[in-house]
């Protein structure tokens, strides 16, 4: 998913790390349609990997799953 990058550094020194293309991420979602349990799995997989704010064209979704927020690791 991180493509080998250790992202403990930046969680550990406060920095916000911003993830694009969540859709992209394997398993691949749709970029536009997903349903709200793959955005759920996607938020919380990478909350799970130290991602600060995620993105991806989501904007159909619900103003409720859109601002969705998870623990990091």
């Amino acid at each position: 998913m991180n493509n080998g990058y250790d992202t403990s550094f930046y969680s550990a020194n406060h920095y916000i790390l911003i993830m694009t293309d969540a859709y992209n991420m394997s398993p691949a979602i749709s970029s536009t349609g997903p349903t709200d349990a793959e955005v759920a799995a996607r938020l919380a997989l990478l909350a799970a990997d130290r991602a600060g704010i995620i993105t991806s064209d989501w904007s159909t979704k619900s103003a409720a799953v859109r601002s969705a927020v998870s623990a990091r690791s």
